[in-house]
């Protein structure tokens, strides 16, 4: 009875860790969805610098359009590295008016600015409702 249930312990497990997929593991997965603003936005760094050693992060920039629209000084990755050794870098709380957009985004460290990541074409839908009309009192 024992190893029946370890048995089924251990394919519960194997069954989670092949549904649980990193961030950075996905090429552009959520680049072209249509969304409600504010949004989380993120990009995947190695925390390296260009000649290959580590790197601190001093801030992480997010840009829409091409326009510097967030800075987080100090980034913390959210979650360990995949096996490819790539960190993701959320940043939520990002205000984005109606209309298709591109992010892209840098990191800066000590030594200066990264070049821009590949950009990330989406779009933001919806809104408020329209103002109402025909106001009565009975």
């Amino acid at each position: 009875m024992k190893s029946v249930l370890l048995a089924l312990a251990l394919l519960v497990v194997s069954a989670t860790s092949v549904f649980a997929q990193h961030p950075c593991d996905t090429v552009t997965p959520t680049c072209g969805l249509s969304k409600k603003s504010p949004i989380t936005v993120g990009v995947c760094t190695d925390q390296k610098d260009v000649d290959g050693n580590p790197a601190t992060l001093t801030s992480e920039k997010v840009f829409i359009d091409g326009v510097l629209t967030k800075t987080v000084a100090n980034p913390a990755p959210s979650g360990a590295a995949n096996a490819a050794g790539l960190f993701y870098f959320p940043v939520s709380g990002v205000a984005v008016p109606r209309g298709a957009h591109a992010v892209t985004f840098t990191f800066v460290s000590v030594d200066g600015e990264s070049d821009p990541s590949a950009a990330c074409n989406f779009s933001i839908v919806g809104g408020k409702p329209t103002k109402p009309v025909g106001a009565r009192v009975e």
